[in-house]
């Protein structure tokens, strides 16, 4: 039996200047074998980061980027205090890979390093083809 790769949206926070090494890193560890990374959603400010524009030419994904206003309104998993008062909203990576998506639930609630946030979601527009 195959399957067809399965589109997701990454959603990524992450704190300015962080390495593409440690975003690559993190993603990995989030990703699964038969996920095919569609979009990279993030907020708006952190888009052009090297790290995010780098992990999106690699992956042959699309970057969306979001302000601060639209991801504070999604209902998501996690939240945090300290990155609400920081960029005006409390869930970057969960509330972008929600709103990338067009899902209303997560494949991965948010995984996070010391510097970066990753969350997924299937892209709501997929369809799963299977052959036997």
């Amino acid at each position: 039996m195959t399957t067809d790769a399965f589109p997701v949206a990454l959603g990524i926070g992450l704190r300015p200047g962080t390495s593409a090494d440690d975003v690559r890193s993190l993603v990995r560890s989030v990703l699964r074998p038969e996920w095919t990374v569609a979009v990279i959603a993030t907020l708006d400010r952190r888009s052009a980061e090297p790290a995010v524009t780098e992990l999106a030419a690699e992956l042959g994904a699309d970057v969306l980027a979001y302000d601060a206003a639209s991801l504070a309104v999604v209902d998501t998993v996690s939240s945090s205090d300290v990155t609400a008062a920081a960029v005006g909203t409390a869930s970057v990576a969960e509330a972008a890979a929600l709103l990338a998506s067009g899902a209303d639930n997560l494949l991965a609630v948010r995984v996070k390093s010391a510097t970066v946030i990753v969350a997924a979601a299937a892209m709501a527009c997929h369809r799963t083809r299977v052959a036997l």
